[in-house]
């Protein structure tokens, strides 16, 4: 009976060894996956998001659009807007905010583009 609750022991270890060593293969670099979720949410631009598979094209776009829902209705919340005046900020919200104006953009240092301010 004591042989096998040692050879179960050593067995359960070796698993529990096993499966760590396998968790720690992979890294997880969080500055890039940050990035590629910010940049998803503020920018619209899932490629980073996609590139390191965090989501789908269509969970990135539900991501860019829950982001402008969720600062409307914060912006919204505060000053009593009606709901039909929502539909037409959040409009103004997108073209003026979330759509870059290429106009304004210049190249900087080593071919960044960039906005001067």
């Amino acid at each position: 009976m004591k042989r096998r609750l040692r050879i179960f022991t050593v067995l359960a270890l070796l698993l529990t060894a096993l499966l760590t060593l396998c968790g720690c293969r992979q890294e997880f670099d969080a500055s890039s996956y940050l990035k590629a979720i910010l940049d998803n949410s503020y920018k619209h631009d899932p490629t980073a998001f996609l590139d390191q598979e965090i989501g789908t094209e269509e969970q990135a776009e539900e991501l860019f659009q829950q982001g402008i829902d969720n600062n409307m209705e914060s912006m919204t919340a505060s000053l009593s807007v009606p709901e039909e005046q929502t539909c037409q900020i959040r409009i103004e919200l997108n073209d003026k905010v979330y759509t870059p104006n290429t106009d304004d953009l210049m190249t900087l240092e080593n071919g960044i583009l960039g906005v001067s301010v």
